[in-house]
């Protein structure tokens, strides 16, 4: 889906729990991340896109993320 509709996968799912609870249901489970985290993580991906960072960096700091 996420190559189809040309948006990151976060979004699609995001997406598709809003669907989810606006046909009544509850999203139990979710082990997505919080927005801020997300932004976060979205930060790092550009700095290593514009070549900012190395992927060896961007992966140190988004593995810091998680502690």
């Amino acid at each position: 889906m996420e190559r189809e509709l040309g948006i990151s996968y976060p979004t699609v799912r995001s997406r598709l729990n809003a669907v989810i609870e606006e046909l009544g249901y509850e999203v139990k489970g979710e082990s997505a991340p919080s927005d801020d985290l997300a932004e976060r993580r979205r930060e790092i991906l550009q700095r290593l896109s514009a070549g900012e960072i190395s992927a060896t960096e961007a992966a140190e700091l988004i593995n810091q993320l998680k502690k």
